[in-house]
């Protein structure tokens, strides 16, 4: 559903404003005004629960010249929330070389141990991420190198009444449980948060198992990855 249709679906859910609409999610006034500002802060709420669902994971590239000392944060519509320090990698320019790993440290280690201005140019060997999510190498480049890498990226709200949220779409009524809750609140409707608030409950715990790396064998019945789960969770004694 785009961000029409989940208005929509959430005045027909509720059946407040008449139950129909609204047209359109920008000039709407009074109730149908709190409908598309509840339905987007639900959905922006949700993104923002955890940093790493993979529905924000991202591919990086990049590339940097000789005597380069940086990255660029990507500076498009995709934003880096945070950065899988695990990821990055490395080669030469044009290079179908093996991609090669770069060890990461913390940016009081840097500017400890490294002087990027004064090094000796070299291949990439060490990395740190800087408050802007740019790259800092610990030394200069010593030829041209692709980069390559992944990030989560930073969410946005729903704006035209065509955005789809980024939540995939058999998830999609976990926002409007969300944004009842929201009129609930409101309106000190008890019942209404009482039901909507079990059926959020339950879909981001659906939600969580889908889209988080640590949850994934929350909700499956078989051993499809047996050294990764506890003997008790299979129903053995330990």
């Amino acid at each position: 559903m785009n961000y029409l249709q989940l208005c929509q679906n959430y005045v027909a859910e509720l059946g407040i404003a008449g139950g129909t609409g609204p047209s359109d999610v920008t000039g709407q006034l009074g109730e149908l005004n709190n409908v598309t500002r509840w339905v987007r802060d639900a959905a922006l709420a949700i993104d923002n629960l955890w940093l790493d669902w993979k529905y924000l994971w991202v591919q990086y590239t990049g590339s940097a010249l000789v005597n380069d000392t940086s990255l660029p944060a990507p500076a498009n519509a995709v934003l880096v929330r945070l950065w899988d320090l695990k990821r990055f990698r490395f080669r030469a320019t044009g290079s179908s070389d093996q991609w090669q790993a770069i060890d990461y440290v913390t940016r009081d280690q840097m500017m400890r141990q490294y002087d990027p201005d004064n090094a000796i140019p070299s291949a990439p060997q060490v990395f740190t991420i800087m408050p802007d999510n740019s790259i800092m190498l610990s030394a200069p480049l010593n030829a041209g190198y692709d980069f390559k890498g992944e990030f989560w990226r930073r969410p946005v709200a729903l704006a035209a009444k065509t955005d789809v949220p980024m939540i995939p779409a058999e998830f999609h009524r976990v926002i409007l449980a969300r944004a009842a809750v929201f009129y609930g609140n409101r309106e000190d409707a008890p019942e209404v948060i009482q039901g909507m608030e079990a059926e959020y409950m339950d879909g981001l715990d659906k939600l969580q198992s889908d889209q988080l790396e640590s949850f994934s064998l929350r909700r499956t019945s078989t051993d499809r990855e047996p050294e990764q789960r506890r003997p008790d969770y299979r129903g053995f004694l330990v």
